[in-house]
């Protein structure tokens, strides 16, 4: 290392110092004698160190204490920088610590939102404003089947042509693409159909930050299962015979509609779906129906009685119906499922009932000054007698259709979970038989066809002996193994149950309609009571079916304690009959039937072609008719029954309704046996009126 002038000179000056002291301490500790001049010379060095050191290391002294005190100043302030340096340290510390906490924070979000990103059941992806690929998750990967190694290259042409090569509309698809990509504000929803019979639901939304659009987000959903559950509802829906459809609670729009609404609002279904609800109610808005929904615990509401009135293509139709509405999930959206019945015929025929009422009673205020008014008296009183039976038809009917409608209304959507394609074919054609299915079984036949179903059921494995009696009772006693995949199922209870009910829902409402005519048929008889010349005109009539529609009307009353034994021809022909007058008749025979029995015992019902005549026999096992009144009961007025509770109208009625027919009517009673026959010719000249009729209705 190179000394520089002032470091020489105090080392030497340090040499001579050392040397002076050596000279003089060494022969004092070693007992060395030294010359005189080395002992002079050692002073004289020793001298001239020290007085170099006064000389040369004082002044440099006070400089250095002059520097020592600048330094000490120095010292002050840069311990003054240090703690600044240190205040400013800590608080980079705590902005440090806050920063930490920030990032934790963003962390956390970060991670949070990383797994929200994964577990969704939506398949998302994410790209930049020029469509390049910023990040998937794994369930789009998932629908779209793509290989791991093309997701790892990042290559984003690789990931649209592996996708384009499963859509069945490629063109369609590349289309929304670059218009999305072309208008950025824009947002997006459509369905894709996929080779393999998948339905994909595509949403696309720009993301922004602020104002600035950084990009698009690509969301895509599997519905194929959800698409197929609602076509299989739709299927089911379409086979209720009543208007159903489903809605959205916020926006009214009809999401879907069967051909039930349709009919009623006599407007295509294409031109109610996607559209707002039309508001044909009187008392009460949709809105206010949906919000009392809401509010009802249950969500829902069954058989609200509300008026409706409308233009039917200028034509002003207004009535009554009965509206159950319920909350249910469609499609993964919250719909409101709505269905009703028009009781407008209910209602109108109620009115037509107490118009008649009155006008009898302002009849008989004429006929009393005619000196008639004892009989019109008994015409009035016995007038509920005439109609209670179809009312009481007409109440029954309600009550079934208002039973099944909540089974029907309520269950209905598990069915397309339960069933298939195959299935829930099947099933229609069960829910076909049963609305078709009129007859009324006597206890015997029920036995017997409930026997032979049982031992075919076993046949085919199925031990259950309940299924038997459901088929019986629906109307399934023929050909029972086209059913049997149905009835193997585990709900098979279930499915017979609304089989049976959508079967019957039809049935009755074609009763209540059957019942009103009778009533009008009835008010008309009484009001008529010369049985003038009617302008209806003559039928071809199947008598079989005829029969069985009164039958079913008094199916409630028969089947607790009355066995009725039907003995019907077949192939019989069909003859030209003012068919509602015809099953007057029949009412009025099982009416006085099932009063002779006192409401127990058999009724035998035979239906025959005997020569050129069909021959039909009421035969009940009643207390009979004693033979001095045998040949009163035809006459007006007549009746065996107590006071108030018959006119003797009825008999006399159908006497006329069978004349009218060119037949007879007889009777051969004795106790525990009466049988009322009548005949009726097949060729009258009733056919040549009924189209003497037609030809001067078309002319």
């Amino acid at each position: 290392m190179k000394l520089n002038t002032h470091q020489s000179l105090w080392i030497s000056i340090i040499l001579f110092l050392l040397l002076g002291l050596l000279t003089i301490i060494l022969p004092i500790t070693s007992n060395i004698t030294l010359p005189n001049y080395i002992t002079i010379g050692s002073i004289a060095i020793w001298l001239i160190g020290l007085a170099s050191y006064f000389l040369l290391v004082l002044p440099s002294y006070n400089k250095t204490q002059k520097k020592f005190s600048e330094l000490e100043k120095n010292e002050e302030n840069l311990k003054s920088k240090i703690k600044d340096l240190e205040i400013q340290s800590l608080k980079y510390q705590r902005a440090n610590e806050e920063l930490e906490d920030v990032k934790k924070s963003v962390d956390q979000s970060l991670s949070l939102l990383s797994a929200t990103f994964e577990a969704t059941a939506d398949g998302i992806l994410a790209v930049d404003t020029q469509g390049k690929m910023l990040n998937v998750n794994n369930r789009f990967i998932q629908i779209w089947n793509i290989p791991r190694n093309i997701i790892e290259s990042q290559d984003d042409k690789q990931v649209l042509s592996h996708i384009l090569k499963q859509v069945k509309d490629p063109a369609a698809f590349m289309n929304k693409v670059l218009f999305l990509y072309n208008h950025r504000n824009q947002e997006s929803y459509d369905k894709i159909e996929l080779k393999d019979g998948r339905t994909i639901e595509r949403y696309s939304f720009p993301q922004k930050v602020g104002e600035e659009i950084l990009g698009r987000v690509w969301s895509y959903r599997d519905i194929t299962e959800t698409t197929k559950a609602a076509e299989q509802f739709q299927k089911i829906a379409e086979g209720i015979p009543i208007p159903l459809f489903l809605m959205s609670p916020s926006t009214l729009v009809i999401i879907y509609a069967n051909e039930g609404l349709s009919e009623f609002l006599n407007t295509p279904t294409k031109d109610l779906t996607n559209k707002g609800i039309p508001n044909f109610l009187v008392q009460k808005s949709w809105q206010d129906l949906i919000q009392e929904l809401q509010e009802n615990p249950e969500k829902e509401i069954h058989n609200k009685e509300l008026s409706f009135e409308f233009n039917d293509n200028g034509k002003l139709k207004k009535g009554w119906i009965l509206l159950s509405l319920k909350l249910v999930s469609y499609q993964g959206m919250d719909t409101v499922l709505a269905a009703f019945i028009d009781v407008t015929a209910q209602q109108e025929a109620s009115k037509q009932i107490e118009t008649a009422y009155s006008e009898l009673k302002n009849a008989q205020d004429q006929l009393v000054l005619a000196e008639k008014m004892a009989t019109l008296g008994q015409l009035v009183a016995g007038i509920a007698h005439e109609i209670n039976t179809p009312i009481g038809a007409i109440q029954a009917a309600s009550t079934n259709i208002s039973n099944g409608m909540e089974l029907v209304f309520l269950e209905s959507p598990k069915l397309y979970k339960i069933l298939n394609d195959e299935q829930i074919a099947l099933f229609n054609k069960m829910v076909e038989r049963a609305m078709n299915f009129s007859d009324q079984l006597s206890s015997r036949e029920e036995r017997q066809y409930k026997k032979e179903i049982q031992a075919i059921l076993e046949s085919h494995g199925i031990e259950d002996n309940t299924v038997a009696p459901k088929l019986v009772k629906i109307g399934l006693i023929k050909d029972i193994e086209e059913f049997i995949s149905l009835l193997k199922l585990p709900e098979s209870d279930f499915i017979l149950d609304m089989a049976n009910s959508m079967g019957k829902i039809r049935l009755n409402i074609n009763n209540i309609e059957i019942a009103i005519h009778k009533i009008q048929k009835i008010v008309f008889a009484l009001k008529n009571y010369s049985r003038k010349q009617l302008d209806d005109k003559p039928v071809p009539t199947n008598l079989i079916e005829n029969m069985n529609v009164v039958l079913t009307i008094y199916h409630n009353q028969l089947k607790y304690g009355i066995d009725v034994i039907r003995d019907f021809e077949e192939n019989l022909p069909s003859i030209y009959t003012y068919s509602d007058e015809l099953s007057q008749v029949w009412t009025n025979f099982l009416s006085n039937s099932i009063h002779a029995m006192g409401g127990k015992g058999t009724l035998e019902i035979s239906i025959k072609k005997i020569d050129d005549n069909i021959v039909i026999k009421f035969t009940d096992s009643g207390k009979g008719i004693p033979p001095e009144i045998q040949q009163k009961i035809f006459e007006p007025f007549f009746t065996t029954k107590p006071e108030g509770q018959g006119t003797g109208l009825g008999l006399d009625i159908c006497k006329k309704i069978i004349e009218k027919h060119y037949g007879t009517i007889s009777v051969e009673s004795v106790p525990g046996r009466t049988t009322f026959t009548v005949i009726l010719p097949i060729k009258t000249d009733l056919e040549q009126k009924a189209l003497t009729s037609t030809m001067v209705s078309a002319n």
